[in-house]
């Protein structure tokens, strides 16, 4: 059976009201002797606070709900992890919802949490979320007056707070520095066709090939899902498109060009030059280390947390979007191309 504050006053000899008015940290004018008794026998009996009977009393859980996409992919968990460390030190905890990219899943995670009470719910909805899904995410939290946050992936056509990069500039970044090697025939592997991040990725290839006065191929493109997968099969049509690089809108698809390089022995960067987005954990790893585009992941956790911690304590939160600066990492993965005869 838990322990009570009834079982901690009696073991420390003091009342009910006094060991709550501690135990509560509300105003009270308890000698610290007392205080330390008190705090004493909460610990040998293991007394943990009743959430349940907390939040009745200040209407808050201090919980917050964070649905992923993908906790497989460093760059989700590397943001995680980020934001759960921030929200730890202000006294809130992060539970989590991995959707594998489900979109139906999207919505049974926001139910579920919203049944918990969390106070703040933060989405990184799926890759093929559609308007209807992403409208019955708002609907939901806000039938229970929930604010909602959206991270990388903006909700389309709805205002709702977000915290996303410069994809158009990174993305410009990563084409230009393939250009400026000499590179005339670069692959474009883009994420899902409606979402506004790939759509953004997409249009600094462009504006990068134009400015280096390359025409845009649209069979140089190819349509990819962010996942490994879709970056293996598109190694394949790019190669027999005679491409001398590629610029995959994410490090996870750009892997997937790495393995299928490797197994048909085409040397990277000596005959394909490879430039990612993101720049996740392995990214600095694999062999060649991988010459890609930096999300600040640390600082998009950071300030998710802050953000949703400013929502949990304000009644009036006016919708934002904060955009963040990305960088480009030079490593090993790009060279001048080896025409290819």
């Amino acid at each position: 059976m838990a322990t009570t504050i009834k079982d901690v006053a009696h073991e420390c000899g003091l009342s009910i009201t006094t060991v709550s008015l501690v135990l509560n940290n509300k105003p009270n004018r308890i000698s610290e002797k007392n205080k330390q008794k008190i705090f004493e026998a909460a610990q040998k009996l293991n007394y943990i606070p009743s959430q349940t009977a907390v939040s009745m009393k200040t209407k808050k859980t201090n919980t917050i709900g964070l649905i992923l996409p993908d906790i497989n992919n460093n760059y989700f968990s590397e943001l995680a992890k980020s934001m759960e460390e921030e929200c730890s030190l202000h006294g809130y905890t992060v539970i989590y919802g991995n959707t594998s990219d489900n979109p139906k899943k999207d919505l049974t995670y926001t139910t579920t949490f919203l049944s918990k009470g969390v106070d703040v719910l933060v989405v990184i909805h799926s890759n093929i979320s559609s308007l209807k899904e992403q409208k019955k995410i708002l609907e939901l939290a806000q039938s229970t007056n929930t604010p909602l946050l959206s991270i990388d992936r903006e909700f389309e056509k709805i205002d709702v707070s977000s915290i996303s990069v410069d994809r158009f500039s990174g993305s410009y970044q990563a084409v230009k520095h393939l250009t400026d090697l000499g590179h005339t025939r670069i692959g474009c592997i883009t994420g899902t066709n409606h979402s506004k991040r790939s759509s953004q990725r997409l249009q600094g290839y462009k504006q990068a090939l134009s400015d280096a006065g390359l025409p845009f191929e649209d069979e140089l493109v190819y349509s990819g899902d962010f996942h490994v997968e879709s970056g293996s099969d598109a190694f394949f049509y790019l190669w027999n498109q005679g491409v001398t690089a590629i610029f995959a809108c994410n490090d996870v698809m750009a892997m997937g060009v790495y393995l299928e390089a490797r197994r048909a022995n085409i040397d990277i960067p000596r005959d394909l030059s490879v430039v990612g987005f993101d720049d996740i954990f392995f990214a600095k790893y694999i062999y060649p280390p991988l010459t890609t585009v930096a999300q600040p992941i640390t600082e998009i956790g950071y300030e998710a947390a802050q953000q949703a911690l400013s929502m949990a304590s304000s009644t009036h939160a006016s919708t934002k979007s904060t955009i963040l600066k990305t960088s480009f990492v030079l490593r090993e993965s790009t060279a001048p191309p080896n025409i290819r005869k």
